[in-house]
């Protein structure tokens, strides 16, 4: 037997199995193959390029010292994501190490000739009204004064948490019927906004207020979708950041889709049915023809321009719409997922990592003013954001008193213009950053390395990170996106193209919504395969 989101499936028969081809051998590519190749379907993945997890990146030697890594793609894991906790157990992959969430620091280059505070002092001096501090933002209104940014947006966003239980109360006794209904609520009365037009729109908030919300968080983006911001606000939020008990891997984000083609899967593993080097270039919908069924021809280059081509019954597209929009087609899919695929919001992310001979952060910059050993940094200077690495129970930190810290964080606009410098530049800008802060610390004598990743100009996950929906788009498309296409002219009950990916779920962003997109499709190939 088969289990797939906890639904029971009778593997199929081993003999003259359905095959499928997937497109792209990330998370949710593995994912659908592996549950799959369990049910007893032929898998093949076509994967462009010479490794497997997409955009779960991580550094190690030779681009850090050995010992070292850090992620220039996911890299923490909230408690609620059962699916990747349940791999992750399921696999022995890895164990957890809590991620520090809250925001230690804030550097306000305007703030008394630039200054870097605490972040309990930046929020006392908000609460308080400092003059000088609000000198900074004149347009505040009476009723935003003397507030902290979380303070402003958990009463902004009260009207949406009230639609929410309201919906969730009236739903019954099931608990995930609950919640689908609380965020339908959610859906259908905000789903018009950005972020941007719900705190003016709807919360009234000054443009100053906007702007201090801009400066005083990390990941805020005001051209979101707010339902997305509101979803997600835990990330920009010290209050709720630190209840949603991140957790990391000690050895790696990598490890994850590294165990779907380890030999510890034994007849299960992946290891075999991926082909790397293969880049999707053309799918063709072959009709039946005599005692032939229909199949999809799928054609891809290799690394030397050499053009192959593989058919199956079955196609998974499980790249990013950016990646996807490149590949063309006998014919399209229906309109809206045409629609989708050219409309579809993604967000732009680069990211800087650099590596110090000594942890210069953990008594120069926190011990100095009783701030643990790490934490996050929010500044206005274009690194924008900064995570130093936790030390206690770290294994990287047990025989070196190197470090790796994730210098910048950046989205949007602040992405693509660190991503448009030069590899070195890029390094030298964050490094000199990061001395502006903390001055007294000679973190530049102490740089040793620095790497980057740089999402707007990786062609093979699409120039973006990931999606995030942008206003109106999760009412207008997710269904569609979720939907398989090009039905079987025999019987169209059943379906021959599906799509996974973070982008077809409920959990943009995430590794889970990876997962369960993959997991989806394995559901609706299962089926197709398997109805009279």
């Amino acid at each position: 037997m088969g289990v797939v989101n906890g639904t029971t499936f009778q593997p199929l028969s081993t003999t003259n199995p359905p095959t499928v081809t997937i497109v792209g051998a990330g998370v949710s590519g593995l994912v659908a193959g592996y549950e799959l190749k369990k049910l007893g379907f032929k898998v093949r993945l076509l994967e462009a390029s010479s490794r497997v997890g997409g955009r779960v990146i991580t550094f190690r030697d030779p681009v850090l010292a050995p010992g070292l890594h850090a992620e220039g793609g996911a890299m923490r894991i909230p408690a609620n994501h059962y699916l990747l906790r349940a791999y992750i157990a399921n696999f022995n992959i890895d164990t957890y190490l809590p991620f520090e969430m809250k925001n230690k620091f804030i550097y306000l280059s305007n703030y008394r000739g630039g200054t870097t505070l605490t972040y309990d002092d930046f929020n006392n001096k908000l609460t308080t009204q400092e003059a000088e501090l609000l000198k900074l933002f004149p347009g505040l209104k009476a009723s935003e004064k003397g507030k902290t940014c979380d303070q402003l947006f958990f009463e902004a966003v009260a009207p949406v948490v009230a639609t929410f239980k309201a919906a969730y109360k009236a739903a019954g006794t099931d608990l995930s019927t609950k919640i689908r209904a609380g965020y339908q609520a959610v859906t259908d009365a905000y789903d018009k906004y950005t972020l941007r037009s719900y705190l003016e729109e709807v919360a009234s908030w000054s443009f100053d207020a906007i702007r201090l919300f801009d400066l005083g968080n990390a990941h805020v983006v005001f051209e979101n979708a707010f339902i997305e911001s509101w979803k997600d606000a835990f990330l920009s939020s010290n209050t709720s950041g630190e209840a949603a008990g991140m957790d990391q891997l000690q050895g790696g984000m990598d490890q994850v889709p590294k165990a779907f083609i380890s030999p510890d899967r034994g007849t299960n593993s992946l290891a075999e049915d991926i082909t790397y080097g293969a880049r999707v270039t053309h799918v063709v919908d072959v009709p039946a023809a005599g005692d032939q069924p229909s199949q999809i021809q799928v054609t891809y280059e290799n690394p030397c321009g050499t053009t192959q081509s593989v058919s199956s019954n079955y196609v998974i597209f499980a790249v990013p719409y950016g990646a996807q929009r490149a590949i063309t087609k006998s014919r399209p899919f229906s309109q809206t997922i045409e629609q989708a695929i050219r409309d579809v919001r993604y967000i732009e992310i680069t990211k800087v990592l650099l590596q110090y001979r000594t942890r210069w952060w953990e008594t120069a910059a926190f011990g100095a003013h009783n701030q643990g050993t790490d934490g996050g940094l929010i500044s206005d200077l274009p690194i924008r954001y900064t995570m130093f690495p936790t030390t206690a129970g770290n294994s990287q930190c047990t025989n070196t008193a190197r470090g790796a810290v994730m210098a910048s964080y950046t989205f949007q606009q602040d992405a693509t213009i660190l991503g448009a410098m030069s590899a070195e530049r890029r390094v030298r800008v964050a490094a000199q950053n990061i001395d502006t802060i903390f001055p007294s610390a000679g973190s530049l004598q102490l740089l040793e390395a620095g790497t980057s990743q740089v999402f707007p100009s990786d062609e093979l996950a699409g120039g973006s990170a990931f999606c995030y929906f942008g206003p109106g788009q999760k009412s207008t498309y997710l269904e569609t996106m979720c939907t398989p296409d090009w039905a079987d002219p025999a019987d169209t009950h059943k379906y021959r193209v599906f799509f996974a990916g973070e982008h077809a779920s409920y959990t943009h962003g995430w590794i889970h919504g990876a997962m369960e997109a993959g997991l989806r499709c394995v559901e609706q190939v299962y089926a197709s395969a398997t109805t009279a």
